[in-house]
């Protein structure tokens, strides 16, 4: 089990956008965008002059620059997403992280492999909770995440 402790004072001085500056580069990933099968890529109000928008076939990751699919494994390495990471999400895609959650546990559809099917540990105003990743991510369009370990501040 696991218990959180909230200090007040840490979420008003470390919010979110705070965080995921302050630890950008630590897995070496920058922005990602998880699609979920039958979503739209890019979504219509960021595609540029001669680019193409494609319905997504199944579920995925794209890196944020290079518009390609990626595949974050789960496990120690460096590059890999492990038990305790924060996954901060940026659902209005401004640059401004709107949410943190933190990788909890590999899921069954994908094993050693980050996918929606993963679990996140997750709180709200109702306390905390274990989701699918999923759950965190809009069903018609992708959701821009970034993934980073924690570190003490």
């Amino acid at each position: 089990a696991y218990q959180l402790n909230v200090d007040k004072q840490f979420k008003i001085k470390y919010g979110a956008n705070f965080l995921a500056k302050s630890i950008s580069k630590s897995k070496g990933y920058g922005y990602l965008d998880v699609c979920l099968k039958g979503a739209e890529y890019p979504p219509a109000n960021e595609i540029k002059f001669g680019e193409k928008q494609k319905r997504i076939v199944s579920d995925c990751i794209i890196d944020f620059k290079s518009k390609k699919k990626v595949v974050i494994n789960i496990g120690t390495g460096p590059k890999d997403i492990k038990q305790g990471d924060l996954i901060f999400f940026d659902w209005g895609r401004d640059g401004r992280m709107d949410h943190t959650t933190v990788f909890y546990k590999d899921g069954k559809r994908a094993p050693g492999i980050l996918s929606p099917d993963d679990l996140i540990l997750m709180a709200d105003h109702d306390g905390v909770h274990i989701v699918k990743l999923s759950a965190e991510i809009k069903h018609d369009r992708p959701t821009r995440i970034f993934i980073t370990k924690f570190k003490k501040l």
